[in-house]
């Protein structure tokens, strides 16, 4: 199983362990029931939101893995990590009396509305964060509805070798809900933004500190300018030695809409 898998598998798992509790009593009649209560007029291609005169709020929480590699030529960052995003859905409510106490229910991730988020400093193709593929959505009694997602991410990260060999990097991982705007998500950064309950430290790496914010600069997608990429050569005669020098990283995670801007 490579990487990607395991994090995506570890996501899901996380979900279960963190964020709920079990119910107990309830049988699979009582579940049939529930779900086919809730989901008879539902639509899962729009946008669960109870008055679209306003966002939807979606809280998002990171769970740092591990930071697997920092290339200070190539200026890349490889960071295994967990999301889970929650938001509320009102038509997601119920009695858990009239299903034997049945508090929540699991269900693939096919079968609701969920955002796509994607990484907008990746250097990879662009595709949405934990591949779409065996995910599951924990949907509470009271609407509150939850998703996880994993997945190895490489996001560009500009290094700071001004202070070599006692370097400190700052890298951002800027989060957007693709092809929804910022008028209709407002994407929020959890109170606790990056949990390392399950971070696996890197002898290569000592974590220094790391916050999350909501960086937000709302655009006319219509009239959006082109995104320029600059970049420079970096010289191949660098001391071989220093990709086992020891750095303190500052871990940041910008939670944005279109634009972000670097702390």
């Amino acid at each position: 199983m490579d990487d990607q898998i395991a994090i995506r598998y570890m996501s899901s798992w996380i979900l279960l362990c963190i964020s709920f509790y079990v119910a107990n009593g309830q049988t699979s009649t009582d579940i049939n029931k529930l779900y086919t209560d809730i989901f008879t007029s539902y639509q899962k291609s729009v946008v669960p939101n109870s008055d679209f005169s306003t966002a939807l709020n979606v809280k998002l929480r990171m769970y740092l893995m591990t930071i697997s590699r920092f290339n200070e030529v190539e200026e890349t960052l490889d960071t295994a990590t967990g999301m889970i995003a929650t938001w509320t859905d009102s038509g997601f409510t119920w009695d858990p009396s009239s299903y034997g106490n049945a508090e929540y229910i699991i269900v693939p991730h096919t079968d609701v509305w969920t955002p796509k988020f994607v990484l907008t400093n990746s250097v990879e193709t662009y595709e949405p964060i934990g591949g779409g593929n065996d995910l599951f959505v924990t949907i509470n009694y009271n609407g509150s509805v939850s998703i996880a997602y994993g997945d190895v991410m490489s996001s560009k990260c500009t290094a700071n070798v001004y202070k070599f060999p006692f370097d400190s990097q700052t890298c951002d991982l800027n989060f957007v809900v693709w092809g929804i705007a910022a008028s209709d998500i407002n994407l929020i950064a959890d109170s606790n933004p990056v949990d390392l309950s399950f971070y696996t430290a890197n002898s290569d790496w000592s974590l220094e500190s790391y916050k999350g914010s909501n960086d937000i600069e709302t655009i006319d997608v219509k009239s959006a300018t082109e995104i320029t990429i600059t970049w420079k050569d970096v010289c191949d005669g660098l001391d071989k030695y220093m990709m086992f020098i020891s750095y303190l990283m500052v871990f940041i995670v910008n939670v944005t809409y279109f634009i972000v801007s670097s702390v």
